[in-house]
Order: C-alpha cells, then structure tokens, then sequence
C-alpha cells in the first residue's frame, strides 16, 4: 500500500521558559516505534491523510477557497463535540465538490434522475429516514465551464414522522419515532448577493423537492419552506470565503439546537431554530477555528501520540502541489478592511451594512483587496456567460 503520510525532520517554535519542557525530540525518521508509539498504520491511514490534508488546505492563504474534505472535516469535529441526545438526531452530509448539484447548476434538468443522483440515492436512502436534521453543504458552482472554484451552499432539512395508509396506528402517536419520513422544514442558504443568488437558492429548492420522494421522504403543501436571513457577502468575497460562510452556517444552527436540547431534549422550537444569524461574520476567525479543529482531528486520527505546534515557514518553501505556485505564510495574516457588520432583517434582498472601522482608519483597497476582485470578477463574468447562453 502506498504510503500516504510522511515523517520530515523540521523545526518546531518554542519557549524556554514556559511551563512545559521538550526533553527529545522524534529521534528517527524512518522508524514508526519510540515513545508513545505511533499508530501502525499512519503512513497509509486515509483519516489520517484527510485531516493533514485540510489543515494544509486551511493554512494555505486567507483567501484559499475550501475542498470537500476541508469543511467536512472541521463539521466532523462539531457533530463530535455535541451531546449525545443531539448527534441522536444530527446528520451532517459529507461535502463533496463537483457533486451532483454542480451538474444539476449547469443543466437544470429536474425532471430526470441522472446517475449521479441515483449513486447519492442508493448511499442515503435508508440513512436519511433516520435523523430529524440533515445538514448538506452542497457544491453548486458550475464546473462544466471550466470554473474550478467551489461555490459552497447549504441545505437543511428537518424531519418528523407522518405514518403511512398502512401503517399500524393504533398505538400512541410519537412525532419522536422515526423513521422520519416527511419533509417538515427547509432552507436552502448561499451567502451571494444579488438577485441572481436568490434564483440560483429558488432552482436548488425546486431540485430537493424533486430528489426528496426518491428517498422515501414524503413532499406536500405543509413541507415549509423557511428564508433564513444570513449576513451577505462583500464583494470580492462570494467564492473563496462561501466554505467558510457554510461552516459558521451549521456551528449556529448546532448551537441552537444544544440550547433547545438542553432545555427540553428532541423539542424542535422552529422560532428558535430557524431565526435570523448573527449579522457579523469573520471569515478569518472561522478558518482560525477550523484550523484547530482539524489539528483536534489529526491527533485524534493519531491516536492522540501528536501535538499541535508551530513550524516556521521559509520564504516560497510551500508551493502549491499541482500548480507549483509558491505560498508565503505572511498571506494568512488577518484583513479587515472588507469585513463589515450587517443588520439582520426579515429578508436579504437590501441588507443594512453598519459601518465599523477604527477611529481615523478608513476603507482603503490594498494588494489582497485587488486578488479578491480579480476573482470577483472572472466569477461574474462566467455567469453573465451563461445567462447570456441560455437566452439564446
């Protein structure tokens, strides 16, 4: 088996003073034993190598857009960290790009069941009746023309119990006992603004309502479609940070329904559930905090015999695999200059931006301000592309 994970000598930042002292360091490289020992299998663990992978990934730049395994492995570290009675009743989809709504964005065909939705069919059919929340990070980007950056939607749905014609009711009625079959509550969320991103949310809700009886999960007029108010996007900031949005987008919504648990366990409180968010959003607190998570989730994939710490970095040492283009570690450093508070209002078509910058500092564009319009902008002009395709 090939090996998936190396062991490199490298220099590792610390303190002399501090309260903790190193004595030895992993005295051989090619050698998997010495104390603790480490799993016998890590060089070739794919848990292991997903979790390296995204903490890679997140440490890229600031600006570095998400991959699948770079958000599903952080939302992993939250379903773990929930109670119990919570993750009873949580299931977080695994984010996958390029996934079938990426096709579906670039064909709009609802009425046909394609491959692909007959492969995400078959995986989730008799998963999905038994969870009342489902949590869906879904890639809607339009990759068929040659766009590869993943635009990162969410879906949620909750579930309750409806029994069927022939179903035994004779019993006392438990909306608790699954299998949960009918579609109560949805949304469908993506932090694009414009009016464009409210069609793109329209199209994806008129494809689950269509995908849904094809996994046993009944649709009619009392499935409710709920329009969560969410803080939009700057401008320069819809492709690369819409992974980072869906993250905090589910951290929320868990945090709500913890809440609700604790207070009165598997009760869904719909005006608690489903509110408006927090109208301030920092996209580099939230890639900060998935940087730890996915630390968390590789010495956990270690078996706990590894330690988060911090390496120094040579200047063009990192280098993109593919491409070869070099990475400074200077591109992670925080920068607030497009980051502002929103008001949360009942919906998102004219949000309220609140002003919030230091005293004597103003809004000024810098180097990585221009890096997020050029992106920016190759995204709109690709969608302005196909719009104009489609009218013809």
């Amino acid at each position: 088996m090939t090996n998936k994970t190396s062991m490199t000598r490298t220099n590792v930042l610390e303190t002399n003073t501090g309260p903790i002292v190193v004595e030895e360091r992993w005295p051989r490289k090619d050698k998997n034993r010495g104390p603790p020992d480490l799993p016998g299998n890590f060089r070739t663990s794919r848990r292991v190598e997903r979790s390296l992978n995204a903490l890679q990934v997140l440490q890229l730049e600031r600006t570095q857009y998400l991959l699948g395994d770079t958000l599903s492995v952080p939302l992993q570290f939250l379903h773990d960290s929930l109670p119990y009675m919570v993750q009873e009743d949580v299931n977080i989809i695994q984010a996958v790009t390029e996934d079938l709504w990426c096709h579906y964005m670039d064909k709009k065909e609802v009425d046909t069941i394609p491959p692909m939705v007959r492969d995400f069919r078959d995986e989730y059919a008799k998963s999905l009746p038994g969870k009342r929340y489902h949590f869906w990070p879904i890639d809607i980007s339009t990759h068929a023309e040659g766009f590869k950056i993943p635009r990162w939607a969410l879906i949620v749905l909750h579930l309750t119990n409806r029994p069927g014609p022939n179903d035994d009711v004779g019993g006392v009625d438990d909306p608790l006992q699954g299998p949960y079959n009918f579609l109560d509550s949805y949304t469908v969320l993506f932090a694009g603004h414009g009016r464009h991103n409210r069609e793109d949310e329209d199209d994806i809700a008129s494809m689950l309502l269509a995908l849904l009886p094809h996994m046993g999960i009944t649709v009619d007029h009392e499935s409710h479609r709920e329009h969560v108010w969410i803080p939009p996007s700057a401008k320069g900031l819809e492709t690369w940070s819409s992974g980072l949005r869906v993250f905090e987008m589910v951290r929320i919504f868990l945090e709500r329904l913890t809440e609700s648990y604790c207070m009165n366990p598997h009760c869904h409180d719909p005006p608690r559930f489903w509110a408006a968010h927090c109208g301030w959003f920092n996209a580099d607190a939230v890639r900060s905090n998935m940087i730890g998570m996915a630390a968390t989730m590789t010495n956990r994939a270690m078996d706990n015999t590894t330690r988060i710490a911090i390496e120094p970095i040579l200047d063009d040492a990192m280098k993109v695999r593919r491409s070869g283009r070099p990475i400074k570690s200077e591109r992670m450093e925080p920068n607030r200059r497009r980051t502002g508070a929103f008001q949360p209002q009942v919906t998102r078509t004219h949000p309220t931006y609140i002003e919030d910058y230091p005293d004597g500092v103003e809004d000024e564009d810098d180097e990585s301000d221009n890096d997020e319009l050029e992106i920016e902008a190759e995204y709109e002009a690709r969608r302005a592309a196909r719009r104009a395709a489609r009218k013809q």
